[in-house]
């Protein structure tokens, strides 16, 4: 095919003395490619674990519609264990305001912050449909480098560092509440870290079920097999790098889920700042220990930088769009300690934000309220 191929071409070029060859060739197969890509029992598996899951979601929001309409109950009642899945109760949760805990209420605007820089940090992915494509005039795609407004598309894996900042101020916040009222603070860490793996690798799961299974069924043609392939492929084989949430170490992983390394980088540096907040004391040896992380976090980067030959900030070139590959995202870029810097800096935050208490009016008398109670505390430091 190669050899055809090439002659073809240049007979083509021959009238204008130019000399082209066929580097490589991305897409070559008939029908019976396609007809081998017969559903296995993995795709039955994840499809009935679906169908089990919209069923039970079904049956939860017309149980909470029965609570709510036929026998006004208030939220309480009723079996929580199956409301948890009710798509009303979802939603009411996702979109409220407020917080149960009056000293959160403080935070209010970190929501906005945090809803931003997630649209900023989706963004730049979402140029890969863009990028990733057999660009009609690539010279022209390279031109919007110079437009202002694309700068912060280019940058946008810069955005991510907002949400560190942000979960290393509220994880010590939260924390902090409830300082000293823990018996037993290395069965709280414990507890702590395995909440937080069961809040994450659900959602983590479920999008890895579907990748290996359903999704090489949604498409053919030459970009499809190019860019598809490779990814469920790496999937298949990395899967439990994802769920362990350890996949941004595993450098030979370059397409399965690339997006989900900011996940496990979190995980590992909220593991590693619960354990030394747990293990000092407020003042200089908590500040030195922020100190040491931040340091860590400036350091490992230009080390990096030095000995690999790598640029000292990720920007996303077009050439990465077409191919996905650039040492400085696997080599540096993903690895927890080269964001520890803005996390520690979220983390040192808490020690400018006052922990008074907070005056509540109930029924006319005012009392005062020092931050909930241990139990609801634990929880929001577990979450964040």
């Amino acid at each position: 095919m190669q050899t055809i191929l090439n002659k073809c071409i240049e007979n083509s070029y021959n009238d204008y003395g130019l000399v082209a060859n066929v580097s490589n060739i991305y897409y070559c197969t008939d029908n019976e490619a396609y007809e081998n890509k017969n559903v296995d029992l993995g795709d039955f598996i994840f499809g009935a674990i679906i169908i089990l899951l919209l069923v039970i979601n079904g049956v939860a929001t017309f149980y909470d519609v029965i609570l709510r309409k036929w026998t006004q109950t208030n939220k309480e009642s009723g079996n929580q264990y199956l409301l948890t899945f009710s798509v009303i109760q979802n939603w009411e949760r996702l979109i409220q305001s407020g917080h149960i805990d009056p000293a959160y209420e403080r935070f209010a605007s970190v929501h906005g912050v945090r809803s931003l820089s997630s649209f900023l940090t989706i963004l730049p992915h979402m140029m890969l449909l863009v990028g990733s494509g057999f660009v009609d005039n690539p010279h022209d795609f390279e031109k919007a480098y110079y437009n202002p407004f694309f700068y912060i598309i280019v940058n946008g894996t810069m955005f991510v560092q907002i949400y560190f900042i942000v979960s290393g101020s509220l994880m010590t916040y939260s924390l902090a509440l409830n300082d000293g009222k823990r018996k037993e603070k290395w069965g709280f860490f414990f507890k702590a870290i395995l909440y937080r793996w069961i809040r994450l690798v659900p959602s983590v799961a479920l999008l890895l079920g579907f990748i290996t299974t359903w999704y090489r069924h949604l498409g053919s043609g030459p970009l499809w097999e190019f860019y598809t392939t490779p990814v469920v492929n790496d999937c298949r084989r990395y899967w439990w790098s994802h769920i362990l949430l350890f996949n941004n170490y595993i450098e030979d992983n370059k397409y399965c889920l690339l997006q989900s390394w900011q996940i496990a980088a979190d995980y590992q540096m909220y593991s590693i700042a619960l354990a030394l907040y747990l293990g000092t004391k407020k003042g200089r040896g908590r500040s030195l220990a922020h100190f040491l992380l931040f340091a860590i976090g400036c350091i490992a980067p230009a080390l990096h930088v030095w000995f690999q030959n790598l640029d000292g900030v990720f920007i996303l070139y077009p050439e990465i769009y077409r191919t996905f590959k650039t040492d400085n995202f696997r080599k540096m870029h993903v690895f927890f300690y080269n964001n520890l810097a803005c996390f520690a800096m979220g983390l040192q935050l808490d020690s400018s934000v006052p922990r008074g208490g907070v005056v509540i009016i109930s029924d006319g008398n005012p009392n005062l309220h020092l931050g909930g109670d241990a139990g609801n505390q634990d929880f929001e430091a577990m979450s964040f």
